[in-house]
């Protein structure tokens, strides 16, 4: 059974996706997207992840880079809110509802697509590829 959420040393942390390595299991991906962060050289995959480091007080958020996985978050420092998760439907239940965006809805019919990071609701973010 795996520890939920996985520990990688002191760190927790929240992954979804695949690193395309034979024969990883999910600490061994876990481990290697940690060490690629180090490094500055990520593996190949489609994942999202989040790491909390208690010692440093630091959350890192990470996206493959083409953005498969998605990573959609709200922060909100008047709130004292930084929330992630891999679908809006989680972060808009947490919200209590969003608004809609505006400009992000004119952008969807214009290009067929949102600005890069946006999404059709305000205070629920993207985060960008890589």
């Amino acid at each position: 059974a795996v520890p939920l959420p996985p520990q990688e040393g002191q760190r927790r942390v929240a992954y979804n996706g695949e690193v395309y390595q034979a024969g990883c299991e999910i600490h061994g991906e876990i481990r290697l997207l940690l060490d690629g962060l180090q490094r500055g050289v990520l593996p190949d995959g489609m994942y999202a992840l989040a790491s909390w480091d208690p010692q440093t007080r630091q959350l890192t958020l990470l996206r493959d880079e083409f953005g498969i996985k998605p990573l959609y978050y709200s922060y909100q420092p008047e709130r004292g809110l930084l929330a992630f998760a891999s679908e809006p439907r989680a972060l808009l239940h947490l919200l209590g509802g969003a608004r809609a965006d505006a400009e992000a809805i004119d952008q969807v019919v214009a290009a067929g697509v949102p600005l890069e990071g946006q999404t059709l609701f305000q205070q629920v973010r993207l985060l960008l590829p890589g």
